[in-house]
């Protein structure tokens, strides 16, 4: 299942709910994609932990050299000595986490980026999943309120709109507008013929 979100600029993802193919192809440099660096820099630290064989060994000799008691820091050798079951660990955490990806990804991009759930429908999905509360206003509730269904985008002039859409997009086939522009000035030609009356 997927749900659309989109900026008020025109700028939209389409996401999946359940699983991420991203992170479970890229693990933790999947969250680079959005800038989340903290979360990047701690699953990484994670793997690394794990996958190496002689981390924990080199952390007890660094931590003896600072001053620690070795009885209290032995443990951090666990993985190493257990080296197929933290694999298998690993391997068991990637997976879960390819799963909680796309309601971290969803949650960071509807609370800090300012994306909206695209219409009626993803909003009442991003609700079922506990993403979103009841009544979030989605982007083509921005709309004018049309015969009584918010967000219904009445078009009066197919033709000017049209026109205008195919003026944009010989703009950028022709390398005149970038792709973001063009998201952008389609929105903001739809949102303008939709609010004429």
């Amino acid at each position: 299942m997927k749900t659309k979100l989109v900026t008020r600029r025109g700028e939209s993802k389409e996401l999946s709910l359940i699983f991420s193919w991203g992170y479970f192809c890229f693990g933790p440099f999947y969250y680079l994609k959005y800038k989340m660096i903290f979360r990047f820099l701690l699953l990484l630290i994670i793997y690394v932990f794990g996958i190496w064989k002689q981390c924990g060994s080199y952390l007890v000799d660094l931590l003896v050299s600072w001053g620690a008691n070795e009885k209290y820091v032995s443990f951090l050798e666990w993985p190493g000595e257990h080296y197929w079951v933290t694999i298998g660990v690993i391997v068991g955490l990637h997976i879960v986490i390819s799963f909680i990806t796309p309601r971290v990804i969803i949650n960071y991009l509807l609370h800090k980026k300012g994306f909206l759930p695209y219409s009626e429908i993803d909003a009442q999905i991003l609700v079922k999943y506990s993403l979103a509360k009841v009544g979030t206003l989605c982007f083509l509730g921005n709309f004018k309120t049309i015969h009584g269904v918010q967000g219904k985008i009445k078009i009066e002039n197919d033709a000017e709109l049209s026109k205008k859409l195919d003026e944009l997009a010989q703009l950028l086939k022709e390398g005149m507008i970038t792709k973001d522009e063009y998201n952008t000035k389609r929105a903001e030609a739809l949102m303008n013929v939709s609010n004429k009356k």
